[in-house]
């Protein structure tokens, strides 16, 4: 079974150490998965306007996830569902297409997150590049383990 995984991400990678860790997980990832990561622009915002700035990047995302009703969507949140290795790679067993989507630095709307499961990577809070990194080395972690491939050294 080859799964299909998307990562909807708001913002690129811009540090080059993430980058690099991020895509050693893509190449490991790639004989078990399609993996595709969409990425969206972050809206820009000051003091007064971060409401208008969260709103402009669920509205992005939003206008990709109505394309994704065949496929199961996860919100990374940190007050989302505490999961283990064990449980998130259950997780992916079941859900042939996923798309996992990451927010901007001001996070989801009430709304937004009332639509969609949330999962957490972790009640810390950590920079959005670094989370995709620990997202894609679980979900590397899941498929080698559903895979019958030893990787917990």
């Amino acid at each position: 079974m080859v799964y299909d995984w998307k990562i909807l991400a708001v913002g690129e990678m811009r540090s080059p150490i993430f980058r690099s860790a991020a895509e050693e997980y893509e190449k490991r990832i790639k004989p078990f998965a399609r993996l595709k990561i969409i990425e969206t622009k972050p809206a820009s915002f000051g003091v007064t306007d971060k409401e208008r700035a969260k709103t402009k990047e669920i509205e992005g995302l939003s206008k990709i996830l109505e394309k994704e009703e065949k496929n199961k969507v996860f919100l990374l949140d940190a007050g989302g569902d505490k999961l283990d290795s064990e449980k998130f790679a259950e997780l992916v067993d079941k859900s042939q297409g996923l798309v996992l989507v990451l927010g901007g630095a001001l996070g989801f709307s009430e709304d937004f997150k009332k639509k969609y499961r949330r999962i957490s990577l972790s009640a810390l809070t950590m920079p959005h590049e670094l989370a995709r990194v620990v997202l894609l080395e679980q979900l590397y972690r899941a498929a080698a383990k559903l895979r019958g491939k030893t990787y917990d050294y």
